[in-house]
């Protein structure tokens, strides 16, 4: 993966962090998986559809 779509990735996510306290509570427990982070990234697409 690129460096560049990694950190926009990490960017989004964090982005998705600040407003979404649930999601950071996954972050805290699944931190440092790459499979994590995609279900992360998941998660945090799925509930910003929601809200």
């Amino acid at each position: 993966m690129d460096a560049g779509v990694l950190f926009a990735w990490h960017d989004y996510i964090r982005l998705c962090l600040v407003r979404e306290p649930i999601i950071t509570a996954f972050a805290l427990v699944f931190h440092g998986s790459l499979f994590s982070f995609v279900l992360l990234a998941v998660l945090s697409f799925i509930v910003t559809q929601l809200f």
